[in-house]
């Protein structure tokens, strides 16, 4: 994965190259690369993809001319436009364990009509799926994670995609989601990803 853009820095703007652990900045001058310099700390530094996104990092050391080393980071799933973002009310992450203890297989069901076949012995057909209302296999639970009580919620996530060149079915996964009483800052991305370890669940991604 690689993410280009420019970042806002200082009121400057920057060009940077992201592949998902480190934030590279394309250099003013060949010799900015030469020396090196001290990380001075931003909470936050936004930003627009080439895509036309925005993207947000958090938790910065920003090593000027040449890095910035971040603890997190969010990717907007809309265009840019007068509305930023500015909080979030939820997280949710994805990891493939969450699939063994919590199996994306419960999104489907066999249909009824090949259950009845199968009492008759009747193999001729191959059979067909169905999708699980959301509520019967959702899980909720309230928890208290650094004194603070949050609620976590367990579902599957799926997705089909209609493009031609696409000839897989659907993509499902687990999804661990913590859902706030009150709207949370940006900067706040960092403590709650590292709540997650409490739980015993290690993140790979973040969508606001």
């Amino acid at each position: 994965m690689m993410i280009t853009g420019f970042v806002d820095i200082n009121g400057k703007e920057k060009q940077f190259f992201f592949d998902g652990s480190q934030v590279i900045l394309a250099p003013e001058t060949p010799i900015s690369w030469k020396f090196p310099v001290d990380g001075v700390h931003f909470d936050a530094i936004s930003g627009v993809t080439s895509t036309n996104r925005e993207i947000f990092f958090i938790g910065c050391d920003y090593y000027e001319g040449q890095k910035i080393l971040v603890k997190g980071w969010i990717i907007g799933t809309n265009s840019t436009g007068t509305e930023r973002v500015t909080g979030f009310d939820s997280l949710k992450f994805s990891v493939n364990v969450l699939d063994c203890f919590f199996s994306p297989g419960r999104a489907f069901k066999i249909e009824k009509e090949f259950e009845e076949k199968l009492r008759e012995n009747n193999y001729s057909r191959v059979p067909s799926l169905v999708t699980v209302p959301f509520e019967e296999y959702c899980v909720t639970h309230n928890i208290v994670v650094g004194g603070e009580s949050i609620e976590i919620q367990i579902s599957i996530y799926v997705s089909y995609s209609l493009e031609q060149s696409e000839r897989k079915f659907g993509e499902r996964y687990t999804v661990f989601t913590l859902l706030f009483k009150e709207r949370k800052n940006l900067t706040e991305i960092a403590k709650y990803y590292l709540y997650i370890y409490d739980i015993g669940v290690k993140s790979l991604s973040i969508a606001p």
